[in-house]
């Protein structure tokens, strides 16, 4: 749930913080304009409605965001530009807005923003984008997928390595069952026994299944062995089924080796393994 939550928060920071300078640059304008002219006027009613308008959005805005010492004076401000009975002067009104603009300069000093590589935007933004396919025949693995490509965005490398072992181990489930492995905890070395085992086979020993689906067996072979190699001996199975990892320092350059490894193989599974 922590990192659900830390995900989210960066979202929205991503998405408001530029409005949040804009803001601040808007409310200095409005402030100047108040010494030159007399708000209430007819001639400045669309003047007054803008503002609010603005007003109410950067309330929003900070309602979602965590800003409620600055919504306090922005709450006031809208009350104070919509009384036409009180109609305050325009340097109480020049005060007001001058104060969101204190508070909220203030409040964003207490947050801590993070800005995200442009080359990792798409990734964060459409964690899902290239596995379409996977997804529609393994839909389990959704949860997994979008957490991997988030945390590698996120530069959380060892994050994005669980993930990914997530994911394989949906598909080992189903390759197992494809194979009959005979074994009561389908998973790696089972699996992966079983594909050495049948492409060691000489061809007049193998099953009519084996036969058939060959082609299939040898390209998931290879595949697993690719994986093998992207992981280069941080992740384990040589004593359980499942796979574990044994480090927990991964470079960008591994990370990404081993995720676009277990799309290769989560891909190839959802292409040639038959339903």
């Amino acid at each position: 749930m922590a990192s659900e939550r830390l995900v989210s928060l960066m979202e929205l920071l991503r998405v408001f913080a530029h409005r949040y300078a804009d803001f601040a640059y808007q409310l200095e304008l409005s402030s100047t304009s108040l010494d030159f002219s007399d708000i209430w006027s007819d001639e400045k009613r669309a003047t007054r409605e803008f503002i609010v308008e603005r007003l109410r959005e950067l309330a929003g805005m900070c309602a979602e965001g965590d800003l409620p010492v600055t919504l306090i004076p922005i709450r006031g401000a809208i009350r104070a530009f919509m009384d036409t009975n009180a109609k305050a002067s325009n340097p109480v009104l020049k005060h007001f807005l001058n104060n969101i603009r204190e508070r909220l300069i203030d409040e964003l000093s207490t947050k801590l923003f993070f800005q995200l590589p442009y080359s990792r935007k798409e990734l964060f933004e459409n964690p899902l984008a290239k596995w379409g396919e996977v997804i529609d025949r393994f839909p389990d693995c959704i949860q997994d997928i979008n957490e991997a490509s988030k945390c590698f965005a996120l530069s959380r490398y060892a994050a994005c390595v669980f993930h990914c072992v997530q994911i394989i181990e949906h598909g080992l489930l189903a390759l197992g069952a494809f194979l009959s492995v005979n074994d009561p905890i389908s998973g790696w070395s089972s699996v992966a026994s079983e594909l050495k085992k049948i492409i060691g086979k000489k061809y007049e020993q193998r099953s009519d299944f084996e036969k058939q689906h060959f082609p299939f067996i040898e390209q998931m072979q290879g595949t697993i062995e690719a994986l093998k190699n992207a992981w280069r001996n941080k992740i384990s199975h040589a004593h359980s089924q499942r796979l574990l990892l044994v480090d927990s320092e991964f470079t960008p350059d591994t990370a990404e080796e081993i995720m676009t490894a277990t799309r290769s193989f989560m891909r190839r599974l959802t292409e040639s393994l038959p339903k």
